[in-house]
């Protein structure tokens, strides 16, 4: 009656999030949700958006596998 149902949203667990030890995603996704979550951030004040920028970083950086080189 009223069209289809809400699609349910995904809430990730912070806990299982930060405890990561690994990539959890493959490059193509890696790509897309950088350039996502980059796009987002011009949203926000200049300085709250670097202070996201950075902490974003920082995990991506913390996630890669070591350089076998």
């Amino acid at each position: 009656m009223f069209g289809a149902p809400a699609a349910p949203s995904y809430r990730p667990n912070l806990d299982k999030v930060r405890a990561a030890q690994t990539m959890p995603w493959e490059p193509s996704q890696l790509s897309r949700y950088r350039l996502i979550f980059q796009q987002t951030t011009l949203w926000l004040p200049d300085d709250e958006a670097a202070q996201y920028r950075f902490a974003f970083d920082a995990e991506m950086d913390r996630l890669q596998p070591p350089d076998p080189g």
